[in-house]
């Protein structure tokens, strides 16, 4: 192995549908020299499941003891990490987790160096967001499995602050220091998927890797919901659903087509969009100039949002009546999970059908006239 990829983020980007591509890839990117590591999460990617990537626990024994997502079983991480580089024949290897984004800079310079000591060059890939569109996502999935009941801009209007990486200047920098500017690739989320096959044929181009054979039918992963599915959820959450019953309220948008990955959302007020748009602006300049070589860090400017932000207080029965949400939404939107429960209803009925025509065949097999005498 030559190079060796870390794949960061950040977090909102399309991870975890690009960690899928990878993984359900991986006979045809070995045949090209390229080896998605199968360590970490891997499985949950070749089964189009949410998850931290291959590097989920190696990146999870890099970040501060205090954390509460770290590993403290550091060397079982990372001898399967040392073993699966030294194993592999590729030119090129991937490890694929948002976790390094919050890794201590001593535990990556320490690894870097560790590999440099092989011939292998490290390098750091990752995509920035435009920062109305990256909070909202964020938001979307602090509802969606976590069971926020805080309105958009409540949330949003802390959020934006607390995030360094979002400071994508001093964010590249601080990357720069660590893996060398020459190693840094840094790709904008929302000019990937203006193209064909969006976020995957862009991180193929940026690693110079052949598409052709390639596998781009990957399912919506992690996908959003629309404005109405955000204020009913935000109803429910106030009664502590579980986190089963959001994935099928996402399956549900999914089915339905009423939100795809990677669609601009429309949520955050206009005055609070401006606000974050002000707050960055000296840090999207930098990085326009100092990284991609231009005057504007974003091809499209900030999406526009509705006037007032979704409030507590638009939530109650008397408002939604006269909100946007008609009867209609309300239908479609408990009537979809009812035939979602329906169909996980009809799969068990069929599996307990299945073990007590089992049970019973075993049953007949114990009593009949042959094992009988035995």
């Amino acid at each position: 192995m030559k190079e060796l990829v870390l794949h960061l983020g950040i977090p909102k980007t399309g991870s975890s549908a690009l960690q899928v591509f990878l993984a359900r890839n991986h006979a045809a990117l070995l045949a090209r020299g390229v080896d998605y590591l199968r360590i970490g999460e891997f499985m949950l990617g070749v089964e189009g499941r949410i998850s931290a990537g291959n590097g989920a626990y190696l990146a999870r024994t890099m970040l501060s003891p205090d954390s509460p997502a770290h590993l403290p079983d550091t060397e079982r991480y990372r001898a399967e990490f040392r073993e699966a580089v030294a194993r592999s024949t590729a030119r090129i290897g991937i490890v694929s987790s948002e976790l390094f984004i919050d890794a201590r800079r001593e535990a990556l310079e320490a690894l870097i160096a560790e590999l440099g000591e092989d011939g292998i060059t490290v390098r750091a890939l990752y995509y920035i967001r435009q920062h109305d569109q990256f909070l909202t996502s964020s938001y979307m999935q602090q509802v969606k499995r976590h069971a926020c009941t805080e309105s958009p801009e409540s949330y949003a209007r802390i959020a934006y602050r607390q995030h360094p990486y979002l400071r994508y200047h001093s964010f590249y920098r601080h990357l720069c220091g660590i893996f060398g500017a020459d190693n840094i690739l840094c790709r904008v989320y929302e000019g990937a998927l203006t193209k064909g096959d969006g976020l995957f044929r862009d991180v193929l181009g940026a690693l110079s890797i052949e598409a052709e054979g390639l596998a781009f039918a990957v399912p919506d992963i992690n996908t959003g919901l629309t404005p109405k599915d955000v204020a009913i959820m935000l109803l429910i959450n106030r009664h502590q659903p579980r986190m089963q019953f959001s994935d099928l309220v996402v399956e549900n948008a999914v089915n339905t087509g009423a939100m795809m990955a990677g669609i601009a959302h429309h949520i955050l007020p206009r005055w609070l969009i401006a606000e974050v748009e002000a707050y960055f602006h000296e840090e999207n300049q930098a990085m326009a100039r100092d990284y991609f070589r231009r005057e504007q860090l974003f091809a499209s400017p900030p999406y526009t949002g509705p006037v007032d932000s979704i409030t507590p207080e638009s939530l109650s029965p008397a408002a939604i009546s006269m909100s946007a949400l008609s009867f209609e939404d309300v239908i479609s939107f408990f009537g979809g999970l009812l035939v979602r429960y329906d169909q996980r209803l009809a799969t068990l009925e069929q599996r307990i059908t299945e073990m007590n025509s089992a049970i019973l065949a075993l049953r007949v097999e114990h009593l009949s006239p042959e094992t009988a005498g035995s």
